[in-house]
């Protein structure tokens, strides 16, 4: 049943996906005046226009773009990618060759605060970009990014400086795992030993200081020296995310943090999970965080399956097509192609725009499933 449950849902989601959404967000998610990402749409499909524009986002978009080329969507992803990459190298990018942090819809700089979790994105969307149009020039954007980042920003017990953005201390998790996933993209798109040999660095973070073995949990938030603040406050989402690039991480070579990913999907399974079938954003010592958004239930997709594609058990795809099963609620919208971002503790949504931010989640989700469902019989 399990096999026969990812079938019909690939089958959906490819048609979602390739006949709604994609085609959406290309024509009413681009600001065509401008030559930036919107920010949001409204539930009737068209666009909110007077938020800034975060970098992260239009590299987000970039990115989504070009995985849809590699999924063989027949619309203009090459258009869509092309219009990304030229905001990246354009609006978005700072005189240090970093990206800027904020702009506003004109395409004016608004902060131009170094930030790691920008950096992340910007790596992830250009590695994607190079993949998709075959243009090396973006890896060596990509190389120039994170030398300066290494001679700027290193620090002595591991990880990075976040910038000026966040506040630090405390130390986030959440900005290294991005970067992790873009070097490990960046290593998928080149080959190239050295985008692997940086993402090792963060795995070894990872398994010596991020994860809590004697509990088997990831916390948020650290002190200078990378130990758990004492509110530990932890994320379902980002347990199955981890879990999923721990499998990406060995099918590259990396080490195999098998114990890790089992326990990291086991907690969140057994912890995470809300009355209506969706993940809980945050869990506290005194109790949960009573929403979920959309991500983390595409993270519960992507952890399933990379458990799935590792044991070949059925275990993995059962939590993936549960996972499903909550994330399309959230495609129930007025206009099909949208989605909803919030869901409230009887289940019900919050009535706001559809972020841009989410199609990342969403696309790697459900390409993801698609490439596990072509494998299954």
């Amino acid at each position: 049943m399990s096999v026969e449950a990812i079938h019909a849902h690939a089958a959906r989601a490819r048609a979602w996906l390739f006949d709604a959404a994609l085609p959406l967000w290309w024509a009413q998610g681009f600001d065509r005046a401008n030559g930036l990402w919107h920010e949001k749409l409204l539930l009737d499909g068209t666009p909110e226009r007077s938020s800034p524009r975060r970098s992260r986002v239009q590299a987000r978009q970039t990115a989504v773009y070009a995985i849809a080329g590699r999924l063989g969507w027949q619309g203009p992803w090459r258009d869509a990618v092309e219009a990304g990459v030229k905001v990246l190298l354009g609006p978005a990018r700072a005189a240090n060759g970093g990206p800027v942090h904020l702009l506003a819809p004109d395409g004016a700089v608004l902060n131009t605060g170094p930030d790691l979790y920008d950096r992340a994105f910007h790596l992830f969307a250009m590695a994607h970009a190079a993949r998709a149009l075959q243009r090396d020039a973006l890896i060596g954007e990509c190389a120039l990014l994170m030398q300066t980042l290494e001679r700027d920003a290193a620090l002595a017990q591991g990880g990075f400086d976040e910038g000026v953005v966040a506040p630090s201390p405390p130390r986030r998790q959440n900005p290294h795992m991005h970067l992790f996933e873009a070097l490990l993209a960046l290593h998928a798109a080149t080959g190239d030993v050295i985008w692997r040999a940086r993402a090792d660095r963060l795995g070894v973070l990872f398994r010596d200081k991020l994860f809590d073995r004697d509990v088997g949990v990831l916390v948020e938030a650290y002190d200078d020296a990378w130990v758990a603040l004492p509110e530990r406050t932890v994320e379902p989402g980002h347990h199955y995310e981890w879990a999923w690039l721990l499998g990406a991480w060995a099918r590259a070579g990396g080490e195999a943090l098998w114990d890790a990913q089992e326990r990291l999907i086991a907690f969140a399974e057994r912890h995470g999970i809300a009355p209506h079938g969706a993940v809980w954003d945050e869990l506290h010592r005194a109790a949960a965080t009573r929403t979920s958004r959309l991500w983390p239930n595409t993270e519960r997709i992507k952890a399933g399956l990379a458990l799935y594609e590792r044991t070949r058990e059925s275990q993995g795809l059962d939590i993936a097509a549960r996972g499903c099963d909550a994330l399309f609620a959230y495609f129930e919208t007025p206009v099909t192609g949208l989605w909803r971002d919030c869901r409230l503790t009887d289940g019900s949504f919050a009535d706001e725009p559809a972020p841009a931010s989410s199609f990342y989640h969403i696309v790697v989700a459900l390409s993801e499933l698609l490439r596990i469902e072509a494998t299954l019989p």
